[in-house]
Order: C-alpha cells, then sequence, then structure tokens
C-alpha cells in the first residue's frame, strides 16, 4: 500500500476520536456544505448538457439517496416516537405549513411577479403520484440522510434544522439567472429556507422523516391546489 493512501486512510480513522463536540460540529458542517455544492453542481450540469431531460435528474436523485444511505447509515426512523405534548406541537406545525403554502400562492396570484404556473391547468390527481415520489426523495436525502449526518457530527438541533434547510431551498436556485422567472425563482428559494426549517421542526418532533415527507407533500399540494383555484375564470 502506497504511503499517501495510508495517510489518507489514517486520517478518515482518526476522525471520530475528535471529542471537541464544537470541532466536530464545525467540521461535519463544512463536508455538508461540500456535499451539497458537489450533488447540486452535477445536477445542474447535467440539466445544461441534457436540458428537459428530468427522467435523468431523477436517476441522479435517487444515486445520490442510495449512495447517501450506503455512506452515512442512517437508520430507517419510518415510525413515528411522540412524546407528551408533541401531538399538539406536530398539528401546530403541519398547519403552519398550511398557512404557508396559502401566503405563497395568494403572493404569487396576486403580486404580479411571473411564475412557470401561470395559465397552467393543474390536474392534482394525475401529478399526485410522481409528487409522492418526488417529495420522498428530497426529504430522504435531506431530512433524513443529511439531518442524521450531521446530529452524528454533534451539530445542534437548530444547526440541522438551518443547514438542511438552506441546502434543500437552494435546489430550487436553479436557473435563476437564465430564465424569465429569475424573481419567482430567487423568491421562492428564500421562502422555502423557512418552510425547509419547519419540516426538520417536524422530522425532530416526531423522530421520523416520513412526517416531513407528508408535510412537504401536504404544502405542495395546497400551494398547486391554491394557484388552480386562482387561475379558474
Amino acid at each position: 500500500m502506497s504511503p499517501g493512501l495510508t495517510q489518507v486512510m489514517s486520517f478518515y480513522a482518526a476522525e471520530p476520536k475528535i471529542n471537541d463536540p464544537d470541532i466536530r460540529s464545525q467540521r461535519r458542517l463544512r463536508q455538508f456544505a461540500l456535499a451539497s455544492g458537489g450533488f447540486y453542481a452535477a445536477l445542474w450540469g447535467l440539466s445544461a448538457i441534457f436540458p428537459g431531460n428530468d427522467p435523468l435528474g431523477f436517476a441522479l436523485l435517487i444515486v445520490a439517496m442510495s449512495l447517501g444511505a450506503h455512506v452515512v447509515r442512517p437508520g430507517w426512523n419510518l415510525t413515528p416516537t411522540l412524546r407528551r405534548g408533541h401531538a399538539r406541537r406536530l398539528i401546530g406545525l403541519f398547519a403552519l405549513l398550511v398557512v404557508g403554502a396559502t401566503a405563497a400562492a395568494v403572493f404569487l396570484a396576486k403580486s404580479g411577479v411571473r411564475h412557470p404556473y401561470q395559465g397552467m391547468q393543474i390536474d392534482l390527481i394525475a401529478i399526485m403520484p410522481p409528487l409522492l415520489a418526488l417529495t420522498a426523495i428530497e426529504e430522504a436525502i435531506f431530512r433524513q440522510i443529511g439531518y442524521r449526518w450531521l446530529e452524528q457530527g454533534n451539530a445542534t438541533p437548530r444547526t440541522v434544522a438551518l443547514a438542511t434547510a438552506i441546502a434543500w431551498a437552494g435546489g430550487h436556485l436553479h436557473g435563476v439567472l437564465q430564465t424569465e422567472y429569475a424573481l419567482f425563482t430567487l423568491l421562492q428559494s428564500v421562502y422555502l429556507v423557512g418552510i425547509g426549517a419547519i419540516l426538520a421542526e417536524i422530522r425532530r418532533v416526531g423522530a421520523a422523516w416520513t412526517l416531513s415527507w407528508a408535510g412537504h407533500f401536504i404544502y405542495n399540494i395546497v400551494t398547486m391546489r391554491m394557484l388552480a383555484q386562482f387561475a379558474s375564470p
């Protein structure tokens, strides 16, 4: 074995021996930022090379989820674990998502900001299966794999929530400088940091990423339903 490879292996083998939680947290946060940046560079790069090829982007999401699960070993966390008072808190968080979705739809309908849903006939029944699949993959990547990876690095709950929210919202910035919907794209991405923080809190309180998946799906459905209602004559 070459000396260089030995040094690299020793470096990663020694990482768990860092005893200072703050140092471990900062290091893991930097790793998370680099991983997120690399993921989006690959995703947007493919989109630029193969424009309009949604199946290819979807395949990359599945690859990223599978690779992340293999590396992080986040566990399953499918079944909610509710402590005393958590059910009431979850109801409030889900209600906040519905309010947030409604506010977003009302703003888009009344503000005059150009967006890609203008004039679009939205068939909620038809979009439910792909939307369920897409939101499941996004939540598995950000509110399970990324979430647990940061937790394993001793990041605080607030850091985990903000980091995963920013990383998730940042993914919606694609094309902000290249499309006629640049203002919408920018405003949406900033707004989704708050929505992502709510989803992370749902994940924390319920101890299950399936709950944030449900919240994510509900947010999208409510937003689209409201947009369709405003578009109706």
